[in-house]
């Protein structure tokens, strides 16, 4: 049965060497990525944890090209690393953004399994429905120009949220609907 939850209720949600199908969304529903592992807690912290010392620049490397960088435990904090747009109001290039970034601003979704064959089976499934951010090569997502003032159901959803930061109101609709559809 699915469930979705905050990186910091990994450890009281998954219990110790669950195989399982994941998926990393913000708290808009934007999905980031889906991966499958044979310890659905560990592998999730690894994620959490975000580790600088995870992304390890290659011999005569430059850490400006992503190529030239390899990621040791987690490829979500190489993904990142190198993505300025996704969370402007994070520096994604720390270890502490990374983990703001995902305390604060996303949700996993987690479906156990009783196999990492049946795990895989699904992650192909839902790659091949597309709509992930962070599928195959690290590639470098530049941060975008100065916005424009919000239009139309812009407005209205900024208007909703008022003076807060981020609003929150999607993501409790998607958790929700995945609350429902159980």
């Amino acid at each position: 049965m699915p469930q979705t939850f905050r990186f910091s209720e990994i450890e009281a949600r998954i219990g110790p060497g669950q195989p399982g199908l994941y998926e990393i969304r913000t708290l808009s529903g934007e999905k980031l990525k889906v991966g499958i592992t044979n310890d659905l807690r560990d592998r999730l912290a690894d994620h959490r944890a975000s580790r600088q010392s995870g992304l390890k620049l290659r011999p005569g490397g430059d850490w400006s090209r992503p190529d030239e960088v390899d990621s040791k435990k987690s490829i979500l904090a190489k993904h990142l690393y190198y993505d300025e747009a996704i969370a402007p109001d994070y520096d994604l290039k720390t270890e502490t953004g990374r983990r703001a970034f995902l305390s604060e601003a996303c949700v996993i979704l987690v479906e156990p399994n009783s196999s990492r064959e049946k795990a895989r089976e699904l992650e192909k499934q839902r790659e091949g429905q597309g709509g992930f951010r962070y599928v195959g090569d690290v590639i470098i997502r530049r941060r975008p120009g100065p916005r424009q003032p919000a239009a139309g159901a812009d407005a209205v959803g900024a208007a909703h949220c008022g003076s807060q930061p981020r609003c929150r109101s999607a993501a409790i609709r998607w958790a929700d609907e995945l609350r429902f559809r159980r």
